[in-house]
Formats: structure tokens, C-alpha cells, sequence
């Protein structure tokens, strides 16, 4: 998706217009295929609201998240609040 591209970019130039909108749009959009990465994005590029609401959609739907294992060890090993998700668990 453009706008996960595009957040880099604005959270490496201090864009923040262009983050909100990335946000926004990212939050909109997220599903069961996106959510997981989406939190990892969150928390790599300091989007707070983007992972509130990503740890709030993981809590809801955690059933029926992937079961892709990479993006679950990227999220364990990687994520400084990984506690926020699995306590959500």
C-alpha cells in the first residue's frame, strides 16, 4: 500500500501532515491481512494512533489473523510494544 511507504518518508522528514493522512488512511483500511504488519509499522514510525487502534482491531478479530508465522516473530522479536498486543491476546 502507498500510504506504508509514503509514512517512512514522513516520519523520516517530520512530515506530519503527510503522516496523519497515512495514518488515517492505514487505519481505515485495516483487515485481518494487515493488521499484524500495521502494528509493527505503528511502532517502527512512533504512529501512536495507528497502533491503538491496530492492538484494538488484533483484540477483536484475533481468531481470524494470519497464522504466517514471519510476521508473528517479526512482531515478538521486533516490536518495543509487543506487550500492548499479546496482552490484548
Amino acid at each position: 500500500m502507498l500510504a506504508s511507504k509514503l509514512l517512512y518518508g514522513a516520519e523520516k522528514y517530520g512530515l506530519d501532515k503527510l503522516k496523519k493522512i497515512c495514518v488515517d488512511s492505514m487505519v481505515e483500511n485495516l483487515s485481518v491481512e494487515n493488521a499484524l504488519e500495521y502494528f509493527v509499522l505503528a511502532d517502527r514510525y512512533n504512529a501512536t494512533y495507528m497502533l491503538e487502534m491496530a492492538a484494538l482491531f488484533i483484540k477483536k478479530h484475533h481468531s481470524d489473523l494470519s497464522n504466517d508465522n514471519e510476521i508473528w516473530i517479526k512482531l515478538s522479536s521486533n516490536s518495543k510494544r509487543k506487550d500492548v498486543c499479546f496482552s490484548t491476546l
